[in-house]
């Protein structure tokens, strides 16, 4: 997928696609970096990443049926714009 996307930007522009390749992972760096330090990346019309907190919290292994404890931890997120929501709504389901 991206390759996919680093040929499309490559055609889009007009470079080779080893340029598009590095454009995307310096996109994909930076959006990386701005969560490592906590922050919201908003593309409009596309949508928004951010860091989502989860608590601590009980839990019981499966196999044992122990309580254990499950720490806290941050999660990456992303909520599609509402342009993106209604073209998957439109797209067609396969079967």
């Amino acid at each position: 997928m991206r390759f996919d996307l680093a040929r499309a930007v490559a055609d889009r522009i007009g470079v080779p696609i080893h340029q598009g390749e590095e454009i995307v992972q310096l996109v994909l760096h930076s959006i990386a970096a701005a969560l490592s330090r906590g922050e919201r990346v908003e593309l409009r019309g596309f949508g928004t990443f951010y860091v989502h907190t989860r608590n601590e919290r009980n839990g019981r292994n499966p196999m044992t049926g122990e309580s254990v404890r499950i720490p806290a931890r941050k999660l990456a997120k992303f909520k599609a714009s509402k342009e993106i929501a209604k073209k998957l709504l439109a797209a067609p389901t396969e079967p």
